[in-house]
């Protein structure tokens, strides 16, 4: 607590909790002081330590940028399996999240694939198709039934939508 009250880096989060963050410009300055020290792995492996923080305080909506910015995409997609619903809650924290996603990522990852299509802005209908296909395709490759089941049903929608039969 005294940590907060006593430096002018580093702020308390919330009052009655032991969160803090450092004031915008020491971050900045940190941050670059580790891109010139610190190999990418050794950044990644700080990343991943955030993710797996906030993961433990149950905060999962928190550790989507963290395992962005560590890539690790296996992890991020698992993520998306366990708490889908609950990431969805905030909807425009993620929908900007998911803007810096890969297609790359997409295409490895069902989980990742089947939430950019729900999620990311501005696709048009045949590029959710693609997205879903290829997530139905990772889900048929890995077994996720309930993934598959998942992206199915998206596809069947967006099909249905896409030719008017919706109004029958």
């Amino acid at each position: 607590r005294s940590l907060g009250e006593e430096n002018n880096f580093i702020y308390i989060k919330e009052e009655g909790n032991e969160s803090f963050f450092f004031h915008p410009l020491f971050r900045q300055f940190l941050m670059e002081k580790a891109t010139l020290t610190m190999t990418e792995e050794e950044i990644s492996t700080i990343h991943l330590k955030a993710a797996d923080h906030y993961l433990a305080a149950s905060q999962p909506i928190k550790v989507v940028p963290y395992l962005l910015k560590s890539g690790c995409y296996k992890r991020l997609s698992e993520l998306f399996q366990s708490y889908g619903i609950q990431l969805l809650d905030d909807k425009k924290q993620i929908t900007n999240l998911f803007k810096s996603i890969s297609y790359k990522a997409c295409d490895q990852y069902g989980w990742i694939a089947l939430f950019s299509s729900m999620m990311s802005p501005g696709h048009s209908p045949s590029s959710l198709i693609s997205l879903l296909t290829i997530a139905n395709k990772n889900f048929v490759k890995s077994a996720d039934q309930t993934g598959e089941l998942l992206s199915l049903s998206q596809q069947i929608f967006l099909h249905s939508f896409m030719s008017g039969n919706h109004k029958e």
